[in-house]
């Protein structure tokens, strides 16, 4: 059983034969599996790619995977974004588990947020929309999870 779970033989010439099971372990299982949260992950790619964020931006996560909870969860961090007044310029939010295979169905869903916030008197001039996704046609915009920015304007 080892020697599938490992792709070695138990035998081992070292003095403390678990330094090489726990090396082998590590090495099979790191390539398939990470500590790095979803959150993490957005993070790091958005300072290394996205030129727009700032110490004026926040991260926020949600495990939603339907569309309703997706809503919900858009709309209550722009509830938040005007409590914030200016506090926050570029709310990042990290949707790891919503249309993760699915670019074009994002992009839709974000469209139809941004026609439900031109319709807000008090929101529609001061909203903007940005998404990233794995699997964007825009390599600039490929991240390693979905994100919906939601960028403040300044008036």
């Amino acid at each position: 059983h080892l020697e599938r779970l490992v792709g070695k033989s138990a035998h081992s010439e070292s003095t403390s034969g678990c330094d090489d099971v726990y090396d082998a372990i590590g090495f099979r299982i790191g390539d398939e599996s990470s500590a790095v949260t979803p959150l993490q992950m957005a993070q790091q790619w958005a300072l290394d790619n996205d030129p727009h964020v700032s110490e004026m931006s926040a991260f926020t996560e949600s495990r939603t995977a339907q569309v309703d909870e997706a809503y919900e969860f858009i709309f209550t961090n722009i509830a938040m974004l005007c409590e914030a007044k200016g506090a926050v310029e570029r709310q990042y939010l990290v949707m790891p588990h919503f249309l993760s295979a699915a670019a074009t169905s994002f992009e839709k869903f974000s469209k139809e947020v941004g026609t439900m916030i031109s319709h807000l008197p008090d929101l529609k001039d001061k909203v903007e929309i940005v998404t990233f996704h794995p699997e964007h046609v825009d390599s600039m915009k490929r991240s390693p999870v979905p994100l919906f920015v939601l960028q403040w304007k300044k008036n």
